[in-house]
């Protein structure tokens, strides 16, 4: 296992580490070794690879002992949990939970993170699931740009906007619908009036666009509250 220079010290390192780890136990396996470098080399490997866990041991397999190998292992114990119905049940359980907290009038700072933690770790679950599709993820990111848009954090709410609208494309123009409505109130908290605009009337087409009055009735009222909210100058006429 190499991580690029690219990608060290921004978590991928235990990322894959993790993932292999996750597999072994699903597998049963009940022991994972490893060969690295020697310390002097590889120290931020071995120190990742103890914070898992892992601890020295002789060569295995058909390995032998040479000056440029060190050796790890580490017991796999069973979870006490089955991982597929966790996954499942924290990632509509901490959705709702940030939701709550949107919800919450006077939150405190304490909340305002928790509310940001719950809705990563709902995504971070789904994304975990084998049932999880691109509206689930929509969704997801949609309601990240909403917290990130209450604490008023407009570069943060536009890019988890930009995710959602990405894996809304192919969904049905409610979704889509919303995902520009979450577009625009990224640029309105940024200032950016001209493409706020054209990100509200894009929402408004896929409002037309929905066949269920009661999912329509609701998009238009979350576009209409923005339009209240953060009434824009005229349109300038082209010539």
């Amino acid at each position: 296992m190499c991580t690029p220079q690219a990608l060290r010290r921004k978590g991928a390192g235990r990322a894959v580490l993790n993932h292999i780890l996750a597999e072994a136990r699903r597998r049963g396996y009940h022991r994972v070794s490893l060969e690295t470098g020697p310390a002097h080399s590889f120290a931020a490997a071995h120190q990742l690879y103890r914070s898992a866990g892992f601890e020295l041991c002789g060569p295995f397999g058909d390995y032998q002992a040479d000056p440029y190998s060190v050796f790890m292992t580490l017991a796999l114990r069973p979870l006490p949990f089955e991982q597929a119905a966790a996954h499942t049940h924290f990632a509509a359980d901490f959705f709702n939970r940030a939701w709550d907290l949107i919800d919450t009038p006077d939150r405190t700072p304490g909340e305002d993170r928790l509310m940001v933690l719950f809705n990563q770790a709902s995504i971070c679950h789904w994304l975990h699931r084998d049932d999880c599709t691109d509206q689930n993820l929509s969704v997801g990111f949609w309601q990240a740009s909403r917290i990130q848009a209450l604490l008023g954090r407009a570069e943060e709410a536009r890019l988890h906007a930009q995710t959602s609208l990405a894996y809304s494309q192919a969904l049905a123009p409610f979704y889509l619908g919303y995902a520009y409505e979450a577009l625009a109130r990224a640029q309105l908290l940024a200032g950016d009036c001209l493409n706020a605009r054209d990100s509200l009337q894009r929402a408004r087409d896929c409002a037309r666009a929905i066949d269920n009055p009661d999912h329509r009735e609701l998009l238009c009222k979350d576009l209409d509250a923005l339009d209240r909210a953060n009434p824009m100058p005229p349109a300038t006429p082209q010539a």
